[in-house]
């Protein structure tokens, strides 16, 4: 796991990240193929660039499926491994990204909310595993291996939101409709 604070230092990409009215047309499933493939059409795709450029293999990924959490007061995510939701809801198979990241990009007086990650991929032994607990700070990137057990714990108080990547090797069958899909797995228009 890495933890990298006040990661993002481009103040023009920032503010386009904060501004609220483009999270709100964000689709629950995205994929982008990569920047040596075709230029960002977002600022979310340009954030991927920013963090992945020079630090990945080209030639070892198929591309990024990303999305955003705002975790509304008094809700938690449970525990859970990042992977390909239409194969897990499908056939009840897991396969998962080789890596991924979460970065905060609004946080506000914020109690609970804490990304609770688990160093096993058993979640029989999550609950007696050694766990990490990242505070969500805005501007932090962390960058983890998602197909451990992670969660986040109930937001008690604040504004917190979210943009989440993950990178594969081969495309996940959830995009096998479309690059923007909704939680039926069907193509956003």
């Amino acid at each position: 796991m890495l933890v990298c604070d006040g990661f993002l230092k481009d103040p023009q990409l920032l503010e386009q990240l904060r501004v609220e009215h483009m999270w709100k047309g964000v689709p629950a499933y995205n994929w982008w193929d990569g920047w040596w493939r075709s230029s960002p059409a977002n600022p979310l795709e340009l954030m991927i660039q920013r963090v992945w450029q020079g630090q990945i293999k080209e030639t070892e990924v198929a591309g990024f499926e990303y999305w955003f959490n705002n975790l509304s007061v008094g809700r938690s995510l449970k525990w859970h491994r990042d992977c390909d939701e239409a194969l897990r809801a499908r056939e009840g198979r897991y396969i998962t990204p080789m890596i991924g990241n979460v970065y905060y990009v609004i946080v506000k007086d914020v109690v609970g909310g804490l990304l609770e990650l688990s160093n096993n991929s058993s979640l029989f032994d999550v609950e007696t595993s050694e766990l990490e607990r990242i505070q969500p700070v805005e501007n932090r990137l962390v960058i983890f291996d998602p197909s451990f057990w992670h969660r986040v714990t109930r937001l008690a108080r604040g504004r917190r939101i979210a943009f989440q990547v993950n990178l594969w090797s081969e495309k996940p069958s959830t995009f096998g409709l479309g690059n923007h899909v909704d939680k039926k797995f069907q193509p956003i228009s």
